[in-house]
C-alpha cells in the first residue's frame, strides 16, 4: 500500500511501514518546503496514498465540510502515547481495513462547480487531466482563458502533470446561440476543443432531481449516450483491459 505521514507524525512510523514493504513518504522529508493541509491532501490524493496523521489538523473539516478528495486518512488519537503503542494500533487497522483502505480506481472524476475557488484549486492540483465544460453563452466563452491561466499557474507552481485534455461543449441545442458560440470556440481554440458534443437533455436535469446519473435515469437519452460516446472516446479506448 502507498502512505504519506503528514509532518506531525513520527518518521519511525515510517521506518515501520517501509520494513513491512509499503510505499512510504513523508511530508517532513521528501517535500522541500512547509505545506498547508489541503496541499498536503492534494499530494496524498494526486499520489493515491493514504494519509497518515496526528489528531491536531483539519483534515476531517476539509473531507467532510468541503468535500475535498481523498484515499483515505489514519488520525492517531492516542494521546502521549509511544510509538511502540501507534504501531501496534496501525497494524490492526491495516488488517482490519486493508480491503477499505485498498480501494482501486481506473478512473476518479471530480465535477466541480463553475467558479475558480478553493475546491477548484485543490481539484486541479490534485487531478492528472483536466476537462473544461463550456456551454453556449458570451461570458462563458470568455471565460476560457481565465480557466487555461488557472491551469497554467497550476501546473508551475502545484502539479507539473496537469494536462489539458481539451474543452467540452454541453447543453448544445439548434439555436443561433450554440451556433455562435460553437463558431468562436472553432475559430479561437481549434486544437483543444473536442469533437464529441453534449445535447442540451431534459433528462440531465430530471436526474439531478433524483439523485441519480443519467446513465441510471435514462440510459438511451440523447445525453447519456453522447456522454457514453465521449468516455469511450477519451477514456475506455485507451484501456483496453478496462
Amino acid at each position: 500500500m502507498k502512505f504519506l505521514l503528514d509532518e506531525n507524525a513520527e518518521y519511525r512510523l515510517a521506518l515501520y511501514l517501509k520494513e513491512r514493504g509499503h510505499d512510504v513518504k513523508a511530508i517532513a522529508y521528501d517535500f522541500p518546503h512547509a505545506l498547508i493541509d489541503e496541499e498536503v491532501l492534494a499530494i496524498a490524493y494526486r499520489e493515491q496514498r493514504v494519509l497518515l496523521t496526528n489528531d491536531n489538523s483539519d483534515f476531517g473539516e476539509l473531507i467532510f465540510r468541503y468535500h475535498l478528495p481523498h484515499c483515505g486518512v489514519i488520525v492517531f488519537r492516542l494521546g502521549d502515547a509511544d510509538v511502540e503503542a501507534k504501531q501496534a494500533k496501525l497494524e490492526h487497522v491495516l488488517s482490519v481495513h486493508k480491503n477499505h483502505l485498498q480501494r482501486n480506481y481506473d478512473f476518479v472524476f471530480i465535477d466541480c462547480p463553475p467558479a475558480l475557488g478553493w475546491l477548484t484549486l485543490n481539484a486541479l492540483t490534485a487531478s492528472d487531466r483536466v476537462i473544461v465544460v463550456v456551454s453556449p453563452g458570451y461570458f462563458e466563452v470568455e471565460a476560457i482563458d481565465q480557466i487555461a491561466e488557472t491551469i497554467r499557474e497550476t501546473k508551475a507552481d502545484y502539479n507539473p502533470n496537469l494536462e489539458l485534455i481539451g474543452l467540452l461543449f454541453t447543453m448544445t441545442d439548434q439555436t443561433i446561440n450554440t451556433s455562435t458560440s460553437l463558431s468562436i470556440l472553432k475559430q479561437m481554440y481549434p486544437s483543444i476543443l473536442i469533437p464529441r458534443q453534449i445535447p442540451r437533455n431534459t433528462d440531465i436535469r430530471d436526474a439531478h432531481y433524483q439523485h441519480q446519473d443519467i446513465f441510471s435515469f435514462n440510459p438511451k437519452a440523447y445525453a447519456a449516450i453522447a456522454y457514453e460516446k465521449l468516455i469511450d472516446e477519451l477514456f475506455l479506448s485507451q484501456q483496453p483491459n478496462v
